[in-house]
């Protein structure tokens, strides 16, 4: 074998590497698209996801707006029902220790006081709870007669 048979042989090993590797790279480059068409399908994908929470995100913060709204008035009315059941236990109070009075003072008054006073008192819880007046309770009829040598005090 002769040198020009050796040239030409190391040229074509030479060659055969060179195509080799070539081939080589392709194959590493074919598979590094396919990922990257991959990633990039899954970034669309993932895109669409945050989008979509984005979205659900919006949502929720307009609903926490309205029920902050909403929790406000909540608590305005319970402040201002608090309040009428304030007064309105202020005026049972007051009711009693005026019985209380008149039934030290004068027993046998009390069954017509108390059954005029219990009347208005119900009536006017019936209209405060959304009643008519004319739908309230019926007339309440008077306590017996207590015995004359004890006074009637009512219980607290």
């Amino acid at each position: 074998m002769g040198p020009m048979q050796y040239l030409i042989l190391g040229l074509l090993v030479a060659l055969a590497v060179v195509t080799g590797g070539a081939y080589w790279q392709y194959q590493v480059a074919q598979g590094r698209l396919e990922e990257i068409a991959t990633l990039k399908g899954n970034l669309s994908v993932a895109t669409q996801e945050i989008k979509g929470l984005n979205d659900n995100i919006k949502a929720l913060d307009q609903l926490r707006a309205v029920d902050q709204k909403l929790s406000n008035a909540l608590s305005e009315k319970v402040n201002a029902l608090t309040e009428d059941r304030d007064g309105a236990i202020k005026r049972l109070n007051s009711f009693r220790d005026r019985l209380d009075a008149v039934a030290l003072k004068n027993p046998t008054a009390v069954g017509t006081r108390a059954s005029s006073a219990t009347i208005r008192v119900m009536r006017e819880f019936y209209e405060a709870s959304g009643g008519r007046a004319s739908d309230g309770p019926g007339p309440v009829l008077p306590p017996a007669a207590p015995a004359p040598d004890k006074p009637v005090v009512p219980a607290k």
